[in-house]
């Protein structure tokens, strides 16, 4: 399932049901979770399933004076969900790494969401997540009947996904945007490629990419090319750097917008990317109906698939982007055009 189907699927499910993510790392399990809770404004409480103990999930054990039995104290981030107009989300992260002991503490609490008398209001959330046993994460087999309470999601990366519902909402770097729509999938497999049996420091991942776009905009440029291989390896910064120094082959962006018919159309499809990223780029920072007009116009004379992915990335962005597409007659055209293929003419 993809990143934002899990999200779609999980606000679909009452509060009530309790989800398991399961996906390699870096895909970006923790950041659903956390965008779930700001999109319904509500308040979070991670536990770490390696660093818990039995008693952090069935509580402290303590003598009752008025019924003079033993009870028990659940921990804060249980006792203050514990009401009927409680909201919120328990995560339950890195589950599969939790001590089997642990483990079994959970099912009780994860099935009847009590803890002594302490129970959970109906509308708090409860998700759990971790990594697969394939991704040789340090991760113990859940015990049957703790799997048994779970709805179960197995996420994949989706480049497209990531970059329409994530990167461009984001203001991820242009260049990253363009690179990754040129070897992110396919043989070199550079947005998500991780392989348990290396043992590779860095690697490329869709969290490895957001931390490399961070570097991108800080980092001294002498010291860069070692940042970036820190971030998402060796050989995906290789051929990023690559990518990069194709620029210096690409018509001038300021030329593109002052004669959009008459500007010279790189021919090299490595190019092509290139260039849609720069475009793209560009009209990041100027949102300008002017502007738009002259790249939809530049557009309409690249190759139809390099045409729809600019467009696509365009209609992805939102404020003052979607104000500038409306008002734009290359845009009309462009939609007309390639609408039986992406549905924009609809």
């Amino acid at each position: 399932m993809k990143l934002s189907q899990v999200k779609r699927y999980i606000k679909s499910l009452p509060p009530a049901s309790p989800v398991f993510i399961w996906g390699m790392p870096g895909i970006g399990k923790s950041s659903i979770v956390m965008e779930i809770a700001e999109e319904e404004k509500a308040p979070v409480e991670v536990v770490i399933g390696s660093l818990c103990a039995p008693e952090d999930i069935q509580g402290l054990p303590f003598r009752d004076k008025v019924s003079k039995c033993v009870k028990w104290y659940p921990q804060y981030w249980w006792s203050r969900f514990c009401n009927e107009d409680a909201v919120g989300t328990i995560f339950l992260d890195e589950l599969p790494s939790a001590e089997p002991s642990v483990q079994v503490a959970m099912q009780r609490a994860i099935l009847e969401r009590q803890v002594g008398e302490h129970k959970l209001g109906p509308k708090v959330r409860v998700i759990a997540a971790g990594n697969r046993r394939e991704d040789a994460a340090l991760v113990t087999a859940l015990p049957g009947p703790l799997r048994n309470r779970f709805h179960h999601i197995d996420v994949e990366p989706d480049l497209d996904d990531w970059i329409t519902n994530y990167a461009i909402p984001s203001g991820i770097d242009p260049t990253i945007v363009a690179f990754l729509r040129f070897r992110g999938v396919g043989k070199d497999q550079l947005f998500a490629r991780f392989d348990a049996k290396t043992d590779d420091k860095a690697y490329p991942t869709p969290r490895s990419w957001v931390m490399a776009n961070r570097v991108l905009s800080v980092c001294p440029h002498d010291l860069l090319h070692e940042a970036l291989a820190g971030t998402v390896g060796e050989g995906a910064t290789t051929q990023f750097w690559a990518f990069r120094q194709l620029e210096k082959e690409l018509p001038s962006i300021d030329l593109i917008l002052e004669d959009p018919d008459g500007a010279p159309l790189p021919g090299n499809p490595n190019l092509q990317h290139a260039i849609i990223g720069l475009l793209f780029g560009r009209l990041q920072k100027r949102r300008l109906s002017k502007v738009v007009d002259a790249v939809f116009r530049y557009a309409h004379r690249l190759p139809p698939e390099f045409a729809m992915k600019l467009t696509t990335d365009l209609v992805a962005c939102k404020g003052t982007m979607s104000t500038a597409l409306r008002k734009s007659t290359e845009f009309a055209v462009m939609a007309k055009k390639l609408g039986k293929y992406t549905g924009l003419d609809g």
